[in-house]
């Protein structure tokens, strides 16, 4: 029975481990299974792929052909946006580029995918062998186990039943025997199902290895997804923007027609513009022509204008009453006449009574401005009468202007006027203003050029100094010393080139001052600048009469140089601008008590030589209008009238403003300024012909006008 037993524990042994190696093999033909699923999923994916790249490829080509179809649209309607069309075809072809590094992309990709599915294939195909190999193995090794065992068996049964019959006595061994070999054949059964175990572990390990792989494969199915989203997001985008450049080179287009049509719009424009530019044109040349003419033509009746007004004439000008004197309540002497020309005096006389009786006494000059009304006298309205000798030096002319008076009566304000202050500004100033206007006026038919010489003439008794206001500023201006308002106890030191009067011809004299400093200027700001910086350098003192009385005789000479752009001609001009020192008699010039006795001797020094080149001024205007051809004037011995000599009397023009003070305290200064100014309007001039006639017409008319006026007032 036990022997039994045991058999059939062995028979039923092996059973358990069978089923376990067909339950593996069975589980592992469900992973194949799913493992194939994948692989079919996967090639499906790449079809899919396939399918998608092959649209692509469509869809780039469809873009390639509208590209191409674009340059052939384009190229013959709008041959001006050709630039606009080239940069589009740059933009297409980088577009084409990057989609077909996309594609290059994409086919690399599948590629990869291809040879990890191959990878897949033959991993499945190896482990297909391997998995039949084991199952066969298993087979043999169960079938072999249960052949043996059934033989075993069967030789045991054989050797049981000898033993049982042969021998009792070996049945303990026997036994014993056939339990050993039961061991041994469960060992061996045991070794078996080790081995079967063993095999499955190995197909679990080359699962695991498979699934790994196929893990693999779908990320990098998932990653070529995703660059699939990629390539059709950079296609849409590709798409878009083509969309976008149909859109603007339809626009080019039409914005290219539109401006072919503004072309020829403008061309018919500017077809009618040149006949208008020529109609233009030939009005220009005709104005020019009559803009020379016109020019000559004002420069002929201007002279005339002169000639006829007189070489010389004689201003006079009213100053009002002083701050001073309406402080001390000064009563007046002078009032206007009956016209623009006339003035009266006051000159009380006393009858054999003794009582005193207002004597007004006549005077007529070619112009007077008076103290009141203001706009009678003021700047502008001398400027008006004064402005024409600007023309007349630019037209080949010398002109020249002077003021004559005591101090105080103001002589710099008529010449000089306030720095800066448009309204006050003197003759100068306005003169060279108007110098530079009538320049710009006439710079289609003259060109003229401006230089400046700016003399002083300062002097002690009979001894007398040129010295260049230019060179004076500029030695100033390295030292920044100012000038003294003291009369210099010595004869002032002049550090300068010595300056010489020269003058040069016999019936046309020209003078000129040698090796004083000459300025040429282009600008009307620059001339007024530096003209006025230089006048600071002047001798100038506190008297009675005036808180800055100028010492010494100021002079500035414009040298013009005219030429006539067609005929090439070069005529020169000369305007002389004279601001004179005071003509008041010594005692009037009260000097401060602060002075010194060799001060005071000084300005007494000064006051002398100044009267003494008045006189001589005077006496030429004196010879100049008697009439007496026998009678030479004298110019030389004084500088003032030796540079005057080409700017008084011959054919200059000259104009004389006397200025006068109106309270009666300075009743005999204005007296003796009168009677200076008529010496100067008597003078006779020296020219010939129509001209001549008519200047003694108007001097006639201008004498019988007086006579009436004074019978007419003593009437």
């Amino acid at each position: 029975d036990e022997v039994k037993t045991n058999a059939t524990a062995a028979s039923a042994a092996p059973a358990p481990t069978a089923a376990s190696a067909a339950s593996a093999v069975s589980s592992d033909d469900s992973n194949n299974a799913e493992l194939e699923a994948e692989l079919k999923t996967l090639k499906d994916t790449n079809k899919g792929l396939e399918s998608e790249k092959k649209t692509l490829e469509d869809k780039v080509k469809i873009l390639e052909e509208s590209v191409e179809s674009l340059k052939n649209s384009s190229g013959e309607g709008a041959a001006k946006m050709q630039s606009q069309i080239v940069e589009l075809k740059q933009q297409s072809a980088q577009l084409k580029q990057q989609l077909e590094e996309g594609e290059k992309d994409a086919a690399e990709k599948e590629k990869k995918a291809e040879e990890k599915e191959e990878a897949a294939k033959q991993a499945i195909s190896t482990l297909e062998g391997k998995l039949k190999e084991a199952n066969e193995a298993f087979e043999a090794a169960t079938k072999d186990s249960k052949s043996m065992f059934e033989g075993k068996m069967k030789q045991l049964s054989e050797e049981h039943a000898v033993a049982v019959k042969n021998a009792e006595d070996k049945h303990a061994a026997d036994i014993q025997t056939k339990e050993e070999a039961m061991q041994k054949l469960r060992e061996e059964m045991k070794a078996a199902e080790e081995a079967a175990q063993k095999a499955q572990g190995s197909l679990g390990e080359e699962k695991k290895a498979l699934e790994a792989k196929l893990n693999e494969t779908t990320q990098t199915l998932q990653t070529t997804e995703s660059e699939k989203k990629g390539v059709e997001a950079a296609l849409a985008k590709l798409k878009k923007e083509s969309k976008e450049t149909f859109e603007r080179c339809d626009q080019l287009i039409a914005e290219g027609k539109k401006l072919e049509g503004e072309i020829e719009t403008h061309k018919a424009t500017i077809e009618e513009w040149k006949t208008t530019s020529k109609k233009w044109e030939d009005l220009a040349n005709h104005n020019a022509r009559a803009v020379l003419e016109e020019a000559q033509m004002r420069k002929k009746l201007q002279i005339e204008l002169m000639n006829y007004k007189g070489n010389i004439r004689v201003f006079c000008r009213v100053r009002p009453f002083s701050r001073k004197e309406k402080e001390m309540n000064a009563i007046g002497c002078i009032r206007t006449g009956i016209n623009d020309w006339t003035l009266q005096l006051n000159d009380p006389k006393k009858d054999l009574s003794g009582a005193i009786s207002d004597d007004w006494k006549d005077y007529s000059f070619d112009h007077v401005f008076p103290n009141f009304p203001a706009e009678k006298g003021n700047q502008s309205a001398v400027f008006d009468e004064t402005k024409l000798y600007a023309e007349v030096a630019m037209s080949g002319q010398n002109t020249c202007i002077f003021a004559y008076g005591q101090s105080g009566t103001g002589k710099t304000w008529t010449m000089s006027g306030i720095k800066g202050d448009p309204v006050n500004e003197g003759i100068k100033p306005r003169m060279f203003r108007e110098l530079f206007k009538v320049k710009e006026d006439q710079k289609a038919v003259y060109d003229y050029e401006f230089r400046v010489q700016m003399i002083e003439i300062y002097g002690q008794k009979k001894k007398q100094q040129l010295r260049d206001l230019w060179y004076l500023s500029e030695e100033n201006a390295k030292s920044k010393k100012k000038v003294s308002s003291k009369a210099p106890t010595k004869f002032p030191e002049y550090k300068g080139a010595e300056l010489k009067v020269i003058t040069t011809g016999k019936k046309k004299k020209k003078t000129f001052i040698k090796a004083a400093k000459e300025r040429r200027f282009t600008t009307y700001e620059d001339m007024y600048e530096e003209c006025t910086s230089a006048e600071q350098c002047r001798f100038t003192r506190a008297t009675g009469l005036n808180d800055e009385s100028s010492r010494s005789h100021l002079i500035t000479i414009v040298h013009i140089r005219t030429v006539n752009k067609k005929t090439k001609k070069v005529i020169n001009g000369k305007l002389t601008l004279v601001d004179l020192a005071g003509s008041e008699k010594a005692e009037k010039t009260a000097m401060s008590e602060d002075l010194d006795k060799k001060q005071r001797e000084a300005m007494i020094a000064e006051g002398v030589a100044i009267n003494q080149s008045l006189g001589m001024l005077r006496n030429l205007f004196l010879v100049l209008s008697s009439g007496d051809k026998k009678q030479k004037p004298q110019y030389r011995g004084n500088f003032l009238t030796e540079i005057l000599q080409d700017s008084i009397g011959g054919g200059a023009k000259t104009l004389m403003f006397v200025n006068i003070g109106p309270a009666s305290h300075n009743r005999q200064e204005s007296m003796d300024s009168m009677r200076y100014a008529e010496y100067a309007k008597n003078v006779v001039n020296e020219i010939e012909g129509e001209d001549a006639d008519l200047a003694a017409q108007n001097k006639a008319l201008e004498r019988r006008v007086a006579d009436l006026e004074s019978k007419l007032s003593g009437g």
